[in-house]
């Protein structure tokens, strides 16, 4: 999620109150070193209740205090100087005390000289951290050379100082600008000298002079000590509360320098510290308290203590700034972004939407901050699967965008891969191309072909041909991606990896095991060679072989390969990780997969109390556990406990999703077939009745997940012998799949199939048979197995005439025949290709009974062959009993 990040000001403005009519200015330039402050003429000051003023040669200007409104404050509504920078940007809203002697300062930068600072203070930033970084490495090399560490540890400190080294040069820039934009008048010659140090990258050196100053704690100890003393010796509190400031300034200033040190060498733990130190050092600082918050946020992930923080200074800018400020609504946006972090999507969606509120009021509707809270209350909405909800504000954003920046900027692009995505995730992939391809051209017209974000969306289109099932061209964007990102970032960068990794997944598809699992290893050996053996990338890798050889059926090198990815992961990310749950569930789908459902429960499980505990039990991605779990139990046959995993899965849904999510239907369907086998077929019928309102709702009347619902719900009716019923619901759901499907796709075969069986026993019940069977057979279909069946040769389709004493025109059920001879001998008489034969089983058979639908032609031909048959039968068992008379009356004579 974007976030807003507002710089802390380390300054506090003393006001002191005065009855005079005039208050007195001066707009000028930040002092440096070796380059002093001077006045800037030109600049416009807006006052409110107060015409503007323009700033005078050296910079002064002067407001009159005449108008009431005024009174003794004023407040400060813009200030503006083309080509210049306003330092304090909090200047601007804020309220002064008026004074007849204390002329108010305002600090300026021009944008060029802004600009030349900070690279100049970049440059020797990204300097000094490359060489730490070179030096940390090469020590790193030597310890490993002498075997003063273990290999392990080699790599898993590298990783580390990898890791930190990219984290802080994503500061530096945040730390140019901080540091460009000091200004130098008012330090002390020591305080002086820190700064220049830190600005030219000499930290060791501004390190020496902090701590040249004695211990923080005594010296935070005197100033406290000093506060105190201030409160009870009145005589001397204007001398003493000038000296706390001065220090209070100034330890703030060193905890920050310290931050900013330690945040170099990429010790966030220890950066964090002092920034802690510092957001309470004042808690009523509210500028502090979000600087605290983010980096905890953003580098250490300790969501709690940054929402405490933000929290914290939410409450001083409504009690300072009031409902309607700039800050309040950037507090309510961090705190949403926190909670979306935490899975938290209603509170987050709560704050995002008072922050909203707020930027609309005051800065109006076609705000670029407008365009900003609708991308992540969409974000949100995604995440709680309102996709229709996220569609609408990402398209509101984009609205905004496509006005403000025109439609050819990259942000408009972004916007547009928003878009593409939720269509792709409510299985639109069309859309989803369609809005893909609008940013891709976009990237396309304003970076060039040859930009790293440009592969970045060939690889995204690439990933949406793949669920499209487009393997070729997925296949040729995941290569475009690849080419670019080989071309400019070389042949050893990590996004090379990843897309080896996606070409694998695109062979995997098309099920060309042997091209994935070479483009997996292709991935493996890269990842090994730049981020090191033990990295999760190569643990996921791991993982995706493992796949190939779980879809293949061969399990023990599923396993290997899962234990592999196992093994990385546990190693680099502790027991406790969402990963480590991916694992042990891949290693429980194989079990699965073998039938071992007690081994497979037991990864399960394992699964299950990582998620419960990284995420909460309530979260929607434990939901997933439930469901397997609940699964296997339904396999064991064990349908009370499957009935209350699919329970537990069924209210984390509803409370996260609301009644009116797919998930939910899903959910509501697993639970019906349970209550089917536990003979329940009342609550059977509720809960299929509750997933067909949700699918008929959510996907309209028409979609093959709404005929499947219906058919559950015609079998419950037919089982009750509800035959009417149930082929109501039966035909409703026949006409939804041969309109989705066609007429011979196998759902729609099937449930045809079903029917014709319940309108045979209907016809049964009404005494209707005859008129039944001009239309219809019975059919006997031979299973595919080592059956008697098969052994006597039979194989196929066969027209069933005679099962024992059962008679096509018979009014009792075939089915209920079946069921009566089981374990019995039995006869069959049976026509195919025009041939009738008679077969004899002394137990089971082989064979599936079902009911097909003919022709007036056919039914006469089946007639006619069986009439035929059953004379020439008459006749050779009139032959036969006259042979058998013949041969007695011979052993008579």
């Amino acid at each position: 999620m974007k976030k807003i990040l507002l710089l802390m000001t380390l300054c506090l403005c003393a006001t002191l109150i005065s009855t005079a009519q005039t208050q007195h200015g001066i707009v000028r330039t930040l002092e440096k070193p070796n380059r002093p402050s001077v006045g800037i003429e030109g600049a416009t000051v807006s006052i409110q209740y107060q015409n503007d003023v323009i700033s005078k040669k050296g910079g002064k200007f002067t407001i009159s205090m005449h108008n009431k409104k005024l009174g003794d404050s004023f407040k400060v509504t813009r200030v503006q100087k083309e080509g210049y920078t306003l330092v304090d940007k909090m200047l601007q809203g804020r309220i002064f005390a008026y004074s007849s002697s204390v002329p108010i300062e305002i600090v300026m930068v021009s944008n060029k000289q802004l600009a030349n600072d900070k690279k100049r203070i970049e440059d020797k930033a990204y300097a000094k951290a490359k060489n730490t970084y070179e030096s940390k490495i090469a020590a790193l090399e030597r310890q490993l050379k002498e075997k003063s560490i273990s290999e392990q540890a080699y790599y898993k400190e590298r990783e580390r100082l990898c890791d930190n080294y990219d984290e802080y040069l994503k500061l530096i820039d945040e730390m140019a600008e901080r540091y460009a934009m000091t200004d130098y008048k008012g330090l002390s010659d020591l305080n002086r000298q820190i700064m220049e140090c830190i600005e030219n990258a000499e930290l060791e050196r501004a390190d020496s002079l902090i701590n040249s100053k004695g211990d923080f704690d005594k010296r935070e100890r005197e100033l406290r000590e000093q506060m105190e003393l201030n409160q009870a010796i009145t005589e001397y509190l204007e001398k003493s509360e000038q000296d706390a400031k001065f220090k209070f300034n100034d330890l703030a200033q060193d905890y920050y320098n310290k931050f900013t040190i330690l945040a170099s060498n990429f010790q966030n733990d220890s950066a964090a510290f002092y920034l802690e130190r510092l957001a309470e050092l004042d808690t009523t600082n509210f500028q502090w308290q979000n600087m605290a918050g983010h980096f905890i946020d953003d580098y250490i992930a300790n969501y709690s203590l940054a929402l405490k923080y933000f929290k914290r200074g939410l409450h001083q800018a409504l009690v300072q700034e009031g409902e309607e400020s700039e800050w309040v609504t950037t507090f309510y946006g961090n705190i949403g972004n926190v909670y979306a972090e935490l899975n938290e999507y209603a509170q987050a969606m709560e704050y995002q939407q008072r922050s909203l509120a707020i930027i609309e009021r005051f800065l109006g509707s076609d705000h670029p901050f407008v365009a900003t809270f609708f991308n992540n209350i969409g974000l949100v909405c995604i995440h709680q699967g309102e996709y229709a909800q996220a569609l609408e504000y990402f398209q509101k954003a984009l609205s905004i965008i496509e006005c403000v920046l025109g439609p050819d900027s990259p942000d408009v692009a972004t916007f547009y891969n928003n878009i593409g995505d939720v269509y792709s995730r409510l299985g639109d992939n069309t859309k989803a191309l369609e809005y893909q391809h609008k940013a891709i051209d976009i990237e396309e017209r304003t970076l060039g072909t040859e930009n790293p974000d440009v592969a970045t969306s060939y690889n995204n289109i690439g990933l949406v041909y793949l669920r499209q099932g487009d393997y070729a061209r997925a296949l040729e964007y995941h290569q475009k991606a690849l080419a670019i990102w080989e071309r400019i970032l070389g042949p050893e960068h990590p996004n090379v990896a990843r897309s080896y990794n996606n070409i694998g997944m695109v062979y995997s598809a098309q099920g060309d095991s042997a091209r994935a699992l070479k483009y997996y290893q292709k991935a493996i050996d890269l990842w090994e060679r730049v981020v090191g053996p033990e990295h999760p990338d190569v643990a996921a890798a791991n993982n995706n072989i493992g796949v190939v050889y779980d879809i293949q059926g061969d399990y023990a090198q599923a396993l290997e390969y899962y234990l592999k990815a196992l093994t990385i992961r546990e190693r680099v990310l502790g027991i406790e990780h969402p990963d480590i749950a991916e694992s042990y569930s891949n290693i429980g789908y194989v079990y699965f997969h073998q039938e071992d459902y007690e081994r497979a429960l037991e990864y399960f499980h394992k699964s299950l109390s990582i998620l419960e505990h990284v995420f909460s039990p309530d979260h929607p991605n434990v939901t997933m556990y439930y469901n397997i779990i609940g699964l296997i139990y339904y396999k064991l046959k064990d349908y009370t406990r499957a009935l209350e995993y699919y329970q537990k899965a069924l209210d984390i849904l509803e409370h996260v999703f609301g009644h009116d999510h797919l998930d939910v239907a899903m959910s509501c369907n697993d639970i019906g077939e349970v209550y089917i086998h536990l003979g329940n077929s009342d609550r059977a019928l509720e809960y299929y009745q509750k997933a067909l309102d949700i699918l008929e709702r959510v996907l309209g009347p028409n979609h093959p997940d709404v005929a499947t619902s219906y058919n559950n719900i015609g079998i419950i009716f037919y089982t009750r012998g509800d035959y009417s019923k149930g082929l109501e619901y039966g035909q409703k759901a026949l006409n939804i799949f041969e309109r989705a499907l066609g007429t011979e796709a196998p759902q729609t075969v099937q449930i045809r199939s079903v029917i014709t069986i319940v309108q045979y026993q209907l016809a049964l019940e009404l005494g209707e048979i005859n008129n039944f069977n001009l239309n219809h057979c019975l059919i006997a279909t031979i299973v595919d197995d080592n059956t008697p069946a098969k052994q006597q040769g039979m194989e196929g389709e066969y027209v069933l005439l005679e099962y024992n004493d059962w008679l096509e025109n018979s009014p009792v059920s075939l089915f209920d025949k079946n069921a009566e001879y089981k374990g019995k001998p039995k006869d069959i008489v049976v026509l195919k290709d025009g041939v009738i034969s008679k077969h004899h089983f002394e137990d089971v058979m082989g064979v599936q009974l079902g009911v097909k639908e003919i022709t007036k032609e056919e039914r006469e031909r089946i007639n006619q062959l069986y009439k035929t048959w059953k004379r020439d039968q008459a006749l050779l068992d009139v032959w036969n009993s006259r042979k058998k008379d013949n041969s007695v009356n011979k052993q008579s004579d």
